[in-house]
């Protein structure tokens, strides 16, 4: 099972004021905390989506974040709340690949490129590994990563659309390994993916937004066993191979229309213009050949070299785990 929940309340947005006198604003400008209210949020949700896994029989294994505070945050509050597995709280993996998209609009009134730069390199900041794994709240949580972050670090700026074939990647390969270990996973991202996700796994109906601590979940079935040259395949297989059952949880909005009946209003992800929805642009890369896209095959060349990705140690780390405790 592959479960991918958006954060909480981030303060910036509840409380401007509180944020510019937070000290993290002025290192970290896009990297807000949560709130008291937020966390309270993410043990809630994490209740119900524990609840849902009771249900089901497919407790959570791995919880893997963002990066970013408020995903880390989000995913400790979660962890607090969600059953243990075989003694133990689920451990955390940090992977690059899930964070924010990377959006940037140039500031009105300013012609200066020495300037331009300037901002442009103030609205790039993110923590490093080290000042990640440094966060009070990670004091005492088990994390799986060693001394880096998993993943390949998306570029600043980034589009939207580019970032939403990033999601779609990443999600299709964390579903096949789970598939393949045997493990549940949780992953704690930001809206725009968990709207690409839930659309990936939905593609039925229109999700028209995903709420704080919104989430979707795919239970992945094969009846195939998988091959030992499944195990070592380079990409994992496209996402119309996996025959999955989906659920969307209460804080994600979606309707069974594209327009909206009453007021004619497009209703997609993406602008009508495009004549095309996550859903539909999911359809269409899981029937490609990687070999079409570039993104791809990029992330399939690191992937497979160890470059930061996950087929290096990290499929060893989890494949111990998968012995040790299942």
């Amino acid at each position: 099972m592959l479960v991918v929940m958006r954060h909480s309340e981030r303060l910036d947005f509840a409380d401007e004021d509180a944020w510019f006198q937070h000290p993290d604003s002025r290192s970290f400008p896009t990297d807000s905390p949560l709130t008291e209210r937020g966390k309270s949020l993410a043990k809630v949700q994490g209740r119900m989506l524990a609840e849902m896994c009771e249900n089901t029989g497919t407790p959570i294994d791995v919880i893997i974040t963002s990066p970013f505070v408020r995903c880390v945050q989000t995913a400790i509050a979660v962890r607090e709340v969600l059953p243990n597995r075989r003694g133990d709280k689920v451990p955390l993996l940090i992977d690059v690949e899930v964070s924010e998209v990377g959006i940037y609009k140039k500031p009105s009134g300013i012609s200066d490129p020495a300037l331009l730069r300037s901002h442009l390199e103030f609205c790039s900041r993110r923590r490093t590994f080290a000042q990640v794994a440094a966060i009070p709240d990670l004091t005492g949580v088990e994390l799986l990563n060693a001394d880096a972050f998993v993943g390949i670090p998306p570029p600043f700026p980034e589009k939207r659309r580019a970032a939403h074939v990033r999601g779609l990647y990443r999600f299709s390969e964390w579903m096949e390994r789970g598939r393949q270990a045997q493990l549940n996973f949780l992953i704690v991202t930001h809206q725009d993916l968990v709207h690409t996700f839930c659309s990936m796994i939905k593609g039925e109906v229109c999700v028209e937004w995903v709420k704080y601590c919104g989430w979707g979940a795919a239970l992945i079935h094969r009846s195939l066993k998988v091959s030992t040259a499944e195990k070592m395949a380079k990409t994992p297989p496209a996402i119309h191979t996996l025959k999955v059952s989906s659920e969307l949880g209460s804080g994600v909005r979606w309707s069974p229309y594209s327009v909206d009946p009453r007021t004619g209003r497009q209703m997609r992800w993406y602008p009508a213009a495009e004549e095309s929805g996550v859903a539909a642009v999911a359809t269409a890369l899981s029937n490609q050949a990687d070999g079409d896209l570039d993104e791809m095959k990029r992330c399939s060349a690191d992937i497979c070299s160890g470059s930061g990705g996950f087929w290096g140690e990290w499929y060893i780390h989890i494949y111990i785990y998968n012995i040790i405790y299942i």
